[in-house]
């Protein structure tokens, strides 16, 4: 039987049964559990959008600056590609070929994140590939589940961005002048840590961590050079 597309397959399996977790949402105290068993079907047919410091940690990985990254191995600057079938082209005969890096949407992965406006997370519970072989329980929780996925970095990450991006878009919005701007190379960390910080030695660059907070102290930067400040009276 093909795997070609979710829907081409029989009904959901069993294994998963969404009575187990008893709730529609999810919390970190909920109770989940899942075991993957590399049968790779959940690496296909999803457009993965992936943020600045998942970018940063692909490159580095893969040994590249996030320039080289967004040119060879992003879609429309921001999505992982597919190859023709629709497999991410990061996935190898053995599994994912970038799995140390792999972005936060797959590390949590049956679960889906959501943060409201006041900052409240909550957990999804996504429908799996109808021929999973998955295991879905409740031996621990979802929050056992994010540590062991080594989640933590990449929220954490996800929040300051969101943070930051926020205020550029409000600027943005606010400043209908600023459409004649040059903003695409603003998402770019090595690009803006080449504008804004270019005494940053190799060991900041190198460490996603240090690369990060350069780069969001460059979008903070572009922002107060193009917001109007109130003259003193």
């Amino acid at each position: 039987m093909s795997d070609t597309h979710p829907h081409d397959t029989p009904p959901v399996p069993v294994a998963w049964r969404p009575e187990v977790f008893g709730v529609p949402m999810l919390q970190r105290d909920s109770p989940f559990s899942y075991a993957c068993h590399a049968c790779k079907r959940c690496c296909q047919h999803y457009r993965i959008k992936a943020n600045p410091y998942e970018v940063l940690r692909l490159a580095r990985h893969l040994g590249l600056t996030t320039t080289a990254f967004i040119d060879a191995h992003l879609v429309d600057d921001a999505y992982l590609p597919h190859d023709e079938e629709g497999h991410c082209r990061f996935l190898g005969e053995q599994g994912c070929t970038v799995h140390p890096a792999r972005p936060l949407v797959c590390r949590v992965y049956p679960l889906g994140l959501h943060v409201d406006g006041q900052g409240v997370e909550r957990f999804s519970h996504l429908q799996p590939h109808p021929r999973t072989e998955g295991e879905y329980g409740a031996t621990g929780t979802v929050d056992d589940y994010l540590r062991q996925q080594g989640a933590a970095p990449f929220i954490a990450a996800d929040e300051r961005y969101l943070a930051v991006l926020l205020r550029l878009a409000a600027l943005l919005q606010s400043r209908p002048e600023l459409a004649d701007t040059p903003t695409e190379g603003l998402l770019d960390a090595d690009q803006m840590i080449d504008r804004y910080h270019p005494h940053a030695n190799s060991s900041q660059r190198g460490d996603p961590e240090q690369a990060m907070a350069l780069h969001i102290a460059a979008i903070e930067q572009w922002i107060s050079t193009h917001t109007p400040h109130q003259e003193t009276p």
